[in-house]
């Protein structure tokens, strides 16, 4: 398969070790909003796993895919690197496909008053 071209994504890491994001890879009308877990595997590191739902044209159910990252935040803590690998299982569970990609982020700014 070739590599995709690159997209945005909104990820949110909640302190109860929670996590949420929403790629825009694929429209938000053919997926769910992907929710899973995170835990601190060192100073500055990282492991996350997400579960997302996929629809078809028809907004029919067409299966799931489930992501693992493995992520590193800059030492300043206002930009991340990550490694994911991901399996897309269509909806009797079976493996559609798999792939792996690197990420790069960035933490959105402070809100300032106006």
């Amino acid at each position: 398969m070739p590599p995709r071209s690159p997209f945005d994504a909104f990820n949110t890491f909640y302190a109860d070790g929670n996590a949420s994001e929403i790629g825009f890879g694929i429209s938000p009308a053919y997926r769910t909003v992907s929710h899973g877990r995170w835990i601190r595997t060192g100073r500055r590191s990282f492991a996350n796993n997400l579960a997302l739902a996929i629809f078809d044209a028809n907004g029919l159910y067409a299966g799931y895919q489930l992501i693992d990252r493995m992520i590193e935040l800059s030492a300043d803590g206002q930009t991340l690197t990550s490694r994911a690998r991901f399996n897309r299982y269509g909806p009797s569970d079976e493996l559609i496909f798999s792939g792996c990609a690197n990420e790069t982020g960035a933490r959105l700014a402070e809100p300032t008053p106006f």
